[in-house]
This record gives C-alpha cells, sequence and structure tokens, in this order.
C-alpha cells in the first residue's frame, strides 16, 4: 500500500527532526517517541521494499540495516539511542527516496 501525501509529508518531517546536528539532540523523551514513529513508518516500507520484485542494492543495503537495528536495537552506550533513531532514520530516508523515485 503506498502512503498517502499526508503519511509521506509527516514521513519528511519525522526524518528531518530526527536527523539534525548533535548540538540540536532532544531529550531522551523525544527520542523515544522518534524513534517509535520511525519503526511503525519504517515497518510499512520495509514491507512495501520486500514485495518489490527486484530491489536495487541500495534497498539490499537499507532492508539489511534495518534488520539489523531492529533485531539489536540500542546499545547501552550514552548516545546509543540517539544514534540508534539516526541510523533508522537513514534506512527510513533510504527507502522513501527509492519509493519516490520508482513512484515518481
Amino acid at each position: 500500500m503506498r502512503p498517502t501525501d499526508d503519511a509521506t509529508d509527516e514521513i519528511t518531517r519525522l526524518i528531518g527532526r530526527t536527523l539534525v546536528s548533535y548540538n540540536l539532540k532532544p531529550d531522551d523523551d523525544v527520542i523515544e517517541a522518534l524513534t517509535e514513529g520511525l519503526v511503525a513508518h519504517g515497518q510499512r516500507y520495509v514491507a512495501m521494499a520486500r514485495r518489490a520484485e527486484a530491489a536495487t542494492p541500495r534497498v539490499a543495503h537499507a532492508l539489511a540495516d534495518w534488520d539489523s537495528l531492529t533485531t539489536r536495537g540500542p546499545g547501552p552506550e550514552p548516545l546509543a539511542r540517539w544514534n540508534h533513531a539516526r541510523s533508522l532514520a537513514r534506512v527510513l530516508r533510504t527507502l522513501h527516496e527509492a519509493r519516490v523515485a520508482v513512484t515518481a
């Protein structure tokens, strides 16, 4: 199922809010909410990408990264949750851009 324009705008905003510079790192509650949103949207994109007949190498790598990130979760280091959210956002951005390129 293709995301609606509203969902696409929400995903774009969510990625933008996550991929800010380190000096703009939000507090832990915001990071948790961002991560939950990224995972929810990411699951839809991952499902679409897995159903695609031929994934590009870039999408295949993004799917492998997604599996690794969602299986292991963040580590115990001080910035681990923030880095984890940023990594999820990068994977989602890759899948989002690939979908946009295919459907445009």
